[in-house]
């Protein structure tokens, strides 16, 4: 079924997707409204043809960290999850980061979270982002977009790269990574000129940038 593109599940009893089905690489609509789902597969994120998804009415708790991957989603449907209560009672759950840089990549533009659990919009404006300990892997292109930062906490995540064009935020004076498993600094990070502390400790670099000296 490796051409299969919409895909209706509406009212069955369905508590779990098996991993392979992550391999619908076309699949550009998926409808599982009032199922009994409590998760999704860990590999979701690569359903990245996925345009509409709609989720409301399960029983789903968490989604996974591969969800950020879902560039193309547009419509997306969540209302009457268990998850949509931590989000309101949560302005800093973790899912918020993953919504909001899809939206700034433009995706997401008929996003349903249920009553009064849309306002990650604001994220773009935002000064300062505290976002250690979420066992973060990695951070999508998109983060880069978040040019207003000055104040950036990465600290004790799992990240093993930082995105190329990390330089393109050029208002960042503190950027801390921290206990993360970094190997290499992307060399945009010469870029970010109003830089005044940089927290690297208890990595895995080998080398650093020779931009690193452009920080002045």
């Amino acid at each position: 079924l490796r051409s299969l593109q919409h895909l209706d599940l509406v009212e069955n009893w369905l508590t779990r997707l098996p991993e392979e089905f992550c391999e619908l690489s076309a699949l550009r609509s998926l409808n599982l409204t009032q199922n009994r789902l409590l998760a999704l597969p860990g590999s979701f994120g690569e359903l990245q043809a996925l345009v509409s998804l709609n989720l409301a009415h399960n029983q789903v708790g968490t989604l996974p960290d591969s969800f950020g991957k879902l560039l193309r989603l547009e419509d997306f449907n969540l209302e009457d999850n268990p998850i949509t209560s931590s989000l309101h009672q949560r302005p800093d759950h973790p899912l918020w980061l993953n919504l909001s840089l899809l939206r700034e990549l433009g995706a997401l533009r008929g996003c349903n979270l249920g009553e009064g659990a849309n306002s990650f919009l604001a994220l773009a404006e935002k000064e300062q982002l505290h976002l250690q300990c979420r066992r973060l892997q990695f951070l999508p292109d998109a983060f880069c977009n978040l040019q207003h930062l000055k104040i950036l906490s990465l600290a004790e995540n799992s990240l093993a790269a930082l995105p190329k064009d990390l330089g393109r935020m050029a208002s960042l004076q503190h950027l801390d990574l921290m206990q993360n498993h970094l190997t290499s600094l992307p060399g945009g990070l010469g870029q970010l000129k109003m830089l005044q502390r940089l927290h690297l400790c208890r990595n895995q670099l080998t080398e650093l940038p020779g931009s690193l000296c452009f920080l002045t």
